[in-house]
């Protein structure tokens, strides 16, 4: 075969494989060149060899290997500067596939400066991974919760409602006295929206209903109204949409039990809460109100990809300013604030910026890892808490103080605000994003007595914790069953995530004393 016929070979293989709109499998030919001298580096380019990007003297080009759409190139020539969006997305017929980019590698540098955790941080340029473990998942999970917190985050107030003002943002309150904003039914609406119109034959549990909304043209306008000033496709276009969309997630009843007569979770679901931490949302940017939007999906009932966006969590995970500061505006901290964290099962979890830029660091996504394990009695010492704000939902009787001075000694509790003095006080499941990048190494969540959680309350951060080589299980120390519809197990007393280890055993060990005591 001279070399014209061999490049003319190659460039029909390429438009087969871009007409197919597929990943061309094995069953395709295995294509050999054995003289590439004459053949221009530009001609090959669409070629993908296991994990190279262009295909450049080399004597076999297995197909097998080949991708779609192909990867962006290192060519010779200087090519000029695209503004390319974070995760681009194709349209096929079953999913969206995400347009891959390239991933050089990158020296690892160390992601905490405190000596509690020495591990190393794997810094890829955009992307996740292409061999991330259900990776189409989560990219189009990872585009939903963008869309939801970008608006969630232009409606949060500055300020909360005080004595003397108004917040400025319209709420209604549910049966169970807990508040819902516009913010929760636009994150819903657009998260079930996207997901839907991506994998048709899944399911949804979700916290909101339109309910309320068939009652207020108002309310409903509104929230219609901060959807599209998205100004993006694939969002709910009118109301009756938008509720329908809401409603997607409305497939259990009351009790937790599922509507399809009770067997529990058994195909995939994704399960989602909108704005975990309304009252932190509503608590204002300010006065450091935290809160996130946390995806999961659950296969056979077993959660298997966790995502939490955390628009107001500080980008570097050395800084704990968490609150924002009087200068800063959704215009100047979009590099500096807004995170996106991400995890599979089988394949760690990763830390994104909600807002993606140009520049090379701050475009990287980086996997995180809890506080190291050393297994000495120290660990324990140190351990730092990260506890809710609303001591009357996360601490219901007062057992994380006694913890903290069975952990830390009978000094732990500063008396002028009766507050464990290693911690962090946060509202949402951002407390989960903190403990994953070894900003703390113990949450807990202790409900009053008789209180069932939400599985959407935990779900997410779940995978994101034991992906990042932490610990979750309930405060008696046995595996949480998420399989059992939209509420965990009434036996479950309360939530405990660590980095676990020897943390984990001191902090079980603790409450079964304190429980043993009064019963």
């Amino acid at each position: 075969m001279n070399q014209i016929s061999k490049i003319t070979l190659l460039l029909l293989l390429t438009s087969y494989v871009q007409a197919s709109k597929h990943i061309v499998t094995n069953s395709l030919l295995h294509l050999v060149v054995q003289d590439t001298s004459n053949i221009k580096p530009s001609t090959l380019a669409a070629f993908v060899v296991g994990n190279q990007t262009s295909v450049v003297g080399t004597t076999r080009v297995k197909t097998s290997a080949l991708q779609y759409p192909p990867p962006p190139q290192k060519l010779k020539t200087k090519q000029k500067k695209k503004t390319t969006p974070l995760f681009g997305t194709r349209q096929d017929a079953k999913y969206i596939i995400p347009q891959p980019f390239t991933t050089p590698k990158r020296p690892s540098s160390s992601l905490h400066q405190s000596s509690s955790s020495t591990e190393e941080t794997t810094i890829i340029r955009n992307e996740l991974p292409l061999d991330f473990p259900r990776r189409n998942d989560a990219l189009a999970a990872i585009a939903a919760v963008r869309k939801a917190c970008t608006v969630t985050r232009q409606i949060q107030p500055l300020r909360g409602a005080t004595t003397s003002s108004k917040s400025e943002i319209a709420t209604v309150t549910k049966a169970d006295l807990s508040p819902v904003t516009v913010g929760d039914f636009a994150s819903q609406a657009l998260i079930l929206h996207h997901l839907h119109a991506t994998f048709p034959s899944d399911s949804f549990i979700a916290e909101e209903s339109s309910e309320a909304l068939k009652l207020d043209n108002v309310l409903s306008n509104t929230i219609l109204q901060a959807i599209m000033e998205l100004k993006e496709e694939g969002v709910p276009s009118n109301v009756q949409e938008l509720m329908d969309s809401i409603d997607l997630g409305q497939t259990y009843n009351k009790d937790g039990s599922t509507k399809e007569g009770g067997a529990g979770i058994k195909r995939r679901v994704w399960c989602l809460d909108p704005i975990d931490g309304t009252k932190g949302f509503l608590r204002g940017k300010l006065d450091g109100g935290q809160y996130a939007v946390a995806l999961a999906l659950l296969e056979d009932g077993k959660p298997t990809i966790g995502i939490l966006g955390c628009p107001n969590l500080p980008v570097s995970t050395n800084d704990d300013q968490y609150e924002w500061t009087d200068d800063e505006t959704g215009e100047n901290n979009h590099h500096s604030r807004g995170c996106i964290f991400v995890a599979s099962k089988g394949g760690g979890c990763f830390q994104l910026p909600l807002f993606p830029s140009e520049d090379e660091e701050e475009s990287s996504c980086r996997r995180v890892r809890v506080t190291r394990k050393d297994g000495l009695e120290g660990d324990v010492e140190k351990a730092r808490f990260c506890v809710g704000v609303e001591k009357a939902i996360a601490d219901a009787q007062g057992y994380a103080n006694a913890i903290a001075k069975s952990l830390h000694g009978p000094d732990a509790i500063d008396p002028t605000t009766d507050s464990i003095i290693q911690s962090t006080k946060m509202d949402s499941q951002a407390k989960y994003a903190v403990l994953a990048r070894a900003g703390a190494e113990i949450y807990l969540r202790l409900p009053k007595p008789g209180y069932v959680e939400w599985i959407w309350d935990h779900a997410a951060g779940n995978v994101v914790i034991t992906e990042a080589g932490g610990q979750m299980t309930d405060v008696d120390g046995n595996d949480i069953d998420f399989s059992l519809g939209a509420k965990l197990s009434p036996n479950v007393r309360g939530i405990l995530g660590s980095n676990g280890g020897r943390v984990h055993e001191a902090v079980v060990n603790a409450y079964c004393e304190l429980t043993k005591e009064e019963e």
